[in-house]
């Protein structure tokens, strides 16, 4: 069974410390399996949604999960998701837009 986490705002974080960090309306709904939140399946965008066609990495960090996924767009997105707390805030670490597709 899928549960929804509503974010109303979630931050990208910059690769350079001196960049500029936007928010960004962003809503991830995951498979919940064993654990809570196993992993995300769809996430919307401002507003505009996204099917994740593929977890193409999945990593962890101390009080952290990331995961690195292809979305129906094509292109690719970095999600982090705190575990010190249940309903802990995803955040949009990064995006890369699939220049292939594009051709």
């Amino acid at each position: 069974m899928a549960r929804c986490r509503r974010i109303r705002i979630c931050r990208i974080l910059p690769a350079e410390p001196s960049a500029i960090i936007k928010s960004v309306n962003l809503r991830v709904e995951c498979h919940a399996g064993r654990k809570a939140d196993e992993r995300p399946t769809r996430f919307w965008l401002h507003g505009k949604p996204h099917v994740v066609e593929a977890i193409l990495d999945q990593w962890y960090e101390p009080e952290s999960i990331f995961f690195k996924v292809r979305a129906d767009d094509g292109n690719f997105y970095i999600f982090r998701v705190p575990t010190a707390t249940e309903d802990g805030e995803w955040d949009l670490v990064s995006f890369r837009q699939n220049k292939e597709r594009e051709r």
